[in-house]
Parts: C-alpha cells; structure tokens; sequence
C-alpha cells in the first residue's frame, strides 16, 4: 500500500488483471500513453487508476485508432484541460470518413467473393466474371490513336492516322 491506501501493484499483477502482455505495458508507457508509474526496490508499482487508463487504450484501439490518434486523444486529459468527449469527437470526426470508405471496399470485396463462389468455370477464357471485366479493356485496345505533337496542337493540326476520310473516299 502507498501513503493514500492504495494498493501498489507489479507490472505482471496489472498485465494479469488487465489482459494484456507486460510488453504491451511497458510500450505504452515508451509512447507517451501511459506515465512512468513510481519505483519500489527498482520495479514498477502502479495504483488502481491505470486500470482506467488502460481501459480508455483498449477502447480507443478497438475504435481503430492509431497510437498517435490514441496519444492526440489522450493529450491534456491528465491536467483535465480537455473533456474526454471533446478530445474523443475532434479524434473522431476525422477517423469516421477513413473507416467508411474501408467499410464501402469491404462490402466491394465480399461482393466479389460471393460471386467467385458461384462460378463454376473450368477456364478462365470462358469465365463470365472474367469477360465483363475484359470488355472495356479490349474494346479501348481496339481503336489506338496518335496523340497530336506539340506543334500540330498549337496550329490545331492533327496527325493523319487521326484525320478522317474524306466523305468521297469513304464511298468508294
């Protein structure tokens, strides 16, 4: 117990308790997440609040926020010159739009699985999927152009392969 009452605690107790690795603790503390807690015959002692500290990294991460995100967040909270919920909307109103946007890729992705699941193609020549994505590739391949030179654009000229037929000619 320390001079308020409070349980000191090792590094492995709060690990065990916590659910995380002793690692895990000893990075966020490297990173600026969590304060360097007193020392007791050269080892760790922590008090009970690291639990909620612990617990705000823990909910933070699961949200998919980055350690800087996470350090961005927790800043100024200590000296409570920031509300959590004011720290926690600023983090989150940039985060939002990134996690939609993965969240619209992976709904893309499961559409391609389930229709992958239902081919039964023994060819990929033959593939349906395959074809409709090739379509617009070959049929852009089909007509190739010359792109006019630099003096050709600045006179409005462009190359002969790119003129068109004359309507006599055409007719022939």
């Amino acid at each position: 117990m320390d001079t308020n009452g409070s349980a000191q605690l090792s590094i492995g107790e709060v690990a065990r308790r916590a659910g995380v690795r002793t690692s895990a603790i000893r990075y966020y503390e490297a990173a600026g997440l969590l304060t360097a807690p007193a020392r007791q015959g050269g080892q760790r002692r922590y008090d009970a609040s690291v639990f909620r500290r612990l617990a705000v990294l823990q909910v933070a991460q699961e949200a998919g926020f980055t350690i800087a995100e996470i350090r961005e967040l927790l800043t100024g909270l200590d000296g409570e010159s920031v509300e959590l919920g004011t720290a926690w909307r600023r983090v989150a109103e940039r985060k939002l739009p990134k996690v939609r946007a993965l969240a619209e890729r992976a709904r893309e992705m499961e559409r391609w699985l389930e229709q992958g699941l239902g081919c039964e193609c023994l060819d990929l020549n033959q593939c349906q999927i395959v074809l409709r994505r090739a379509a617009p590739m070959e049929a852009r391949v089909a007509a190739p152009t010359r792109r006019p030179s630099g003096w050709q654009r600045q006179r409005g000229k462009r190359p002969a392969s790119t003129v068109a037929a004359p309507a006599e000619s055409a007719r022939k």
